[in-house]
């Protein structure tokens, strides 16, 4: 059976992307709760796959500290966009990762 959690960061990634247009304030709102989400339980996901911490799951706490909405960090939409770009590309490896990781 195959496994999907590669959807996840895939899903992360999508809105990372998505992010880097310019939108709807409430569009980046609901981003501070959604990207942080995913994040967080796709890090516990890797760490339960391999019972220990690995560098795999370092994007993802970064993800967690960086979008979280309770103690929001505020940077500029030119900053944003990179750290957008920087962080799209890490989930799409960390799917690649996963993907075949879960499919040897």
């Amino acid at each position: 059976m195959i496994k999907k959690t590669f959807i996840l960061p895939l899903v992360i990634a999508a809105i990372l992307f998505i992010s880097i247009a310019e939108l709807e304030y409430g569009f980046y709102q609901l981003m501070r709760f959604i990207v942080p989400i995913l994040s967080a339980i796709y890090a516990y996901i890797l760490y339960c796959d391999d019972e220990k911490f690995t560098m795999w799951m370092i994007p993802n706490i970064l993800a967690v500290i960086m979008w979280n909405p309770i103690l929001p960090i505020y940077f500029d939409k030119e900053t944003w966009v990179i750290i957008d770009i920087i962080f799209g590309i890490s989930q799409l490896v960390l799917a690649g990762h996963t993907y075949i990781k879960d499919n040897k």
